[in-house]
């Protein structure tokens, strides 16, 4: 199976190049930051060997922007 495209909860991670060996998907999410005061728009990527995306790893990249305040403030 070769998916262009992957629907998660925050968005649609599109696939945008393969570089030698690395598959590279790309997406946003609106996010409302606490830190912040205000909801902005933050793009991300995935890098992957494999041509898919499991669906445990969507679920990872998940679990990690619903995340994002607390590692925003770290950094």
């Amino acid at each position: 199976m070769n998916t262009s495209s992957y629907n998660t909860k925050f968005g649609t991670l599109t696939f945008s190049q393969k570089v030698e060996d690395a598959y590279f998907w790309e997406a946003s999410f609106q996010w409302k930051s606490d830190f912040y005061k205000e909801t902005l728009e933050l793009p991300f990527s995935v890098f992957s060997k494999s041509k898919t995306i499991t669906p445990d790893t969507i679920a990872f990249i998940e679990q990690i922007l619903t995340s994002a305040d607390k590692f925003i403030a770290k950094a």
